[in-house]
């Protein structure tokens, strides 16, 4: 955009009287915004798989199911414990502490201060 800016000229006035030519990268940089948007739309309605999730509009894949089932957990049961989920994913709770930490850094999951129940801010694909 700021390249546009100094194709057209100083003053916002001037961009009114600006040829396509004038803004080309401010046209690129808006096509590729949209072309990834609309892609991200595609694959969010035909991509279906359990470790398929969506956060803030972009595709998480997971490498392992073990995210997923603890996330579809949460999300039914937000009153779940660590050893409710280490028992359901039959790993051991460093694991599971190892997977909850991962999944908090990156914002997907909080846990509630007053109540401690899960909110799960991330979005199954199926």
């Amino acid at each position: 955009m700021h390249q546009a800016d100094l194709n057209v000229g100083k003053s916002p006035s001037d961009g009114a009287h600006a040829g396509i030519n004038d803004i080309t990268s401010f046209v690129q940089y808006f096509q590729g915004i949209v072309a990834n948007e609309i892609y991200n739309d595609y694959l969010f309605v035909t991509r279906k798989d359990e470790n398929v999730w969506w956060y803030d509009g972009e595709m998480i894949e997971f490498r392992t199911p073990n995210y997923a089932k603890m996330l579809r957990m949460m999300q039914t049961q937000p009153a779940l414990t660590i050893e409710e989920i280490r028992e359901a994913l039959g790993t051991s709770i460093t694991a599971v502490r190892k997977l909850l930490g991962q999944l908090l850094d990156k914002h997907y999951i909080e846990r509630g201060s007053t109540d401690g129940s899960w909110r799960v801010f991330i979005t199954p694909s199926a």
